[in-house]
């Protein structure tokens, strides 16, 4: 079918359309609509069933170009595919975002998390992910997530690239499992600074000197219970009055309030029952630290404040007069 047959081509009268076959090529067909539009399409038969693919526009695709494309598609049949269902796929694919996803993995997320697991994954895959959030999930490559990753270490530092590569491979792996996408591209990307356990500890002296500089106030109590129990420090800001047990001497953690997600007994000296005695009671609610209705917070503040009364203390014994005292 030349392009000077086509241009011969019309509509028979009380028509609104015409569909003509190229001689040479079962199957390739131009369809002529009322009003001039004449498109290039693709027919077939699948298990008894009739495929069409439309081509383009015979205005911006000349017949050659429209023959080879339909005879590529004709061989794909002949092999047993079906491209006028794969191109379906294709466009189902491309309808589920990165955004939509990240939708449906926090939503089941915040049942089985901790709270501050969810909160972080919550802050990097609705905020930090936000520029990657309108890409088809499927066509995220390993290059836009190292894009992404480096991204995130320019502005928020290493480590935050960290924790935002582990909570965008966990919503991967979940979309895997959901029959969402059929990669995980975070596998193989680099950590922006590889991360070691801390191994230094604080010296008598220093916890001397932390001790003494706390304050008879809800962070000097937090700290000073963290150098009794050696717990963590969210673990001792979230502690409540129902968690202990005075007769027993013991504070016993719940499961959902632990790393682990198992329950655990810290036993509590002498020292660590009289600063929760001297903490004040508050009518109504079972957290002992923090106001309103949650747990402690203003972390950063009340430790520039420590650090502050720490250093006053080193000039203090330092000075002129230590010897004398």
């Amino acid at each position: 079918m030349s392009r000077a047959k086509c241009g011969t081509l019309k509509i028979p009268p009380g028509k609104s359309e015409r569909i003509v076959f190229d001689e040479a090529l079962p199957g390739f067909v131009i369809r002529l609509r009322a009003g001039g539009k004449r498109t290039w399409v693709v027919q077939y038969r699948v298990g008894g069933k009739h495929r069409r693919v439309t081509l383009a526009n015979a205005a911006a695709l000349d017949p050659e170009e429209a023959r080879k494309r339909a005879r590529e598609i004709l061989a794909k049949v002949q092999l047993g595919g079906d491209p006028q269902n794969e191109k379906v796929q294709a466009r189902a694919r491309a309808a589920v975002t990165l955004s939509g996803i990240v939708t449906d993995y926090l939503e089941q997320a915040k049942n089985r998390q901790k709270p501050r697991s969810y909160a972080e994954a919550d802050r990097y895959l609705k905020r930090y992910l936000s520029p990657l959030h309108e890409m088809p999930a499927h066509s995220v490559s390993r290059r836009d997530v190292a894009g992404w990753l480096n991204g995130v270490a320019a502005q928020h530092g290493p480590h935050a690239a960290n924790r935002g590569r582990t909570c965008l491979s966990a919503l991967f792996s979940w979309a895997m499992q959901q029959g969402l996408v059929e990669l995980n591209p975070v596998i193989a990307t680099g950590k922006a600074v590889e991360e070691t356990s801390r191994t230094r500890v604080l010296s008598r002296t220093e916890i001397g000197e932390i001790w003494v500089a706390c304050r008879d106030d809800d962070h000097g109590r937090i700290v000073r219970l963290l150098v009794l129990t050696g717990q963590r420090r969210n673990e001792v800001a979230g502690i409540r009055w129902s968690e202990i047990d005075r007769e027993a001497g013991l504070w016993r953690l719940p499961a959902e309030r632990t790393k682990n997600g198992l329950p655990h007994d810290v036993s509590l000296s002498a020292d660590a029952l009289a600063i929760l005695d001297g903490a004040p009671a508050r009518k109504g609610r079972d957290l002992i630290f923090g106001d309103r209705g949650g747990p402690f917070q203003g972390w950063s503040r009340a430790k520039i404040s420590l650090d502050n009364r720490i250093n006053e203390y080193r000039v203090w014994f330092s000075g002129p007069d230590a010897a004398v005292m």
